[in-house]
């Protein structure tokens, strides 16, 4: 009886500690000088999960600005065409080189300083930032040795009743 509690109590504990874990998220940081609109920084995940795309672009909704100081929300549209790309908002408009690779269902931003029309927009290299949104997300390997566990306590259990458990 007692290795059936330990197993029970190694099974159910370790999917526990794992499932607390937060993951950190890469964050790009994107600043724009000398627009006509002044200077704009946001940061952004370095693989976004797109809120809507197509074959040429992909858009992020409420993405918070920094605009000479002042915060505003906009919605960016990051697009590819035969000659560049860019990003479109409402203070965004960014026409020029390619600023991410990838699909655009799945896209991942490029990193440097890009000549966009009349300003500069530098795209500096991803920080490790805990997203103070995001909520615990269990890891895949914590399920799967959960699940494990659970059906090795279950044959265990099921040996028990039919009587075929021997003992040493």
């Amino acid at each position: 009886m007692r290795s059936l509690a330990r197993t029970v109590a190694v099974s159910l504990v370790i999917p526990v500690l794992g499932a607390v874990a937060h993951a950190s998220t890469l964050m790009y940081d994107f600043t724009a000088t000398g627009t006509r609109f002044g200077n704009i920084s946001f940061s952004l995940p370095a693989s976004p999960t797109p809120d809507s795309f197509n074959k040429r672009s992909f858009e992020l909704n409420s993405v918070p600005l920094l605009v000479d100081g002042e915060s505003v929300m906009e919605d960016i549209r990051f697009f590819t065409r035969p000659g560049g790309g860019g990003a479109r908002g409402g203070r965004v408009r960014a026409e020029g080189p390619q600023l991410f690779t990838g699909p655009t269902s799945s896209p991942t931003f490029l990193t440097g300083n890009f000549r966009i029309r009349n300003f500069f927009l530098n795209i500096s290299d991803p920080s490790p930032t805990t997203d103070p949104g995001s909520s615990p997300v269990p890891e895949p390997s914590s399920l799967f040795l959960f699940g494990t566990g659970l059906l090795g306590v279950c044959g265990l259990i099921k040996k028990k009743m039919s009587g075929s458990v021997t003992r040493a």
